[in-house]
């Protein structure tokens, strides 16, 4: 179902975590922290329950997965898996991922959300085992052909996870959620 419908506008909003700001951060903390040649995204970090947490798409002889640092305690980065059914597929070029919290800011616990676009079908997943990395599928949604969509054949072009529990996606002329 869908929303709210309008024009789409480029905004930048919050600071930024670079790669000059967390070369400064490990040179505070004392900490090696080495990226690897791997595709992160620095432009989508998220801090959940105190720890930054960033995705790494495929490269070549790597699986998606996501890196997370404990900044407060120094502790050396973790490794979190994606799920299964994410992985495959990844090397597509129509295939991105992004991570999200999910949960209100007002709720006692909140979870990071993984977002995959691939082929014009999103699949969101909430990760409910920290320690385990179990996820649970919580939407899949294909795009093309769904009701009220104003395009005929819409391009997607971004999309997020707005106040915790809404996909917000972008087309080439317009913004669904």
């Amino acid at each position: 179902m869908i929303t709210w419908c309008f024009t789409l506008k480029t905004q930048q909003i919050g600071p930024q975590i670079t790669p000059a700001s967390l070369t400064s951060l490990k040179k505070v903390r004392g900490k090696q922290w080495k990226q690897g040649g791997r595709n992160m995204k620095f432009n989508m970090p998220i801090c959940c329950n105190g720890v930054i947490h960033f995705i790494f798409l495929i490269a070549l002889l790597f699986r998606p997965y996501i890196m997370s640092y404990n900044v407060e305690s120094g502790d050396t980065s973790t490794m979190l898996r994606v799920p299964k059914d994410t992985r495959r597929g990844t090397h597509d070029s129509s295939c991105d991922m992004s991570i999200f919290i999910w949960g209100k800011a007002s709720e006692a616990e909140r979870f990071i959300c993984l977002v995959r676009l691939r082929k014009s079908v999103f699949a969101v997943w909430i990760l409910t085992d920290y320690e385990s990395s179990r996820w649970l599928r919580n939407l899949k949604v294909r795009t093309k052909g769904v009701v009220g969509l104003r395009e005929k054949d819409p391009k997607l072009t971004g999309f997020t996870v707005m106040n915790g529990d809404l996909l917000v996606f972008a087309t080439e002329t317009r913004v669904y959620s």
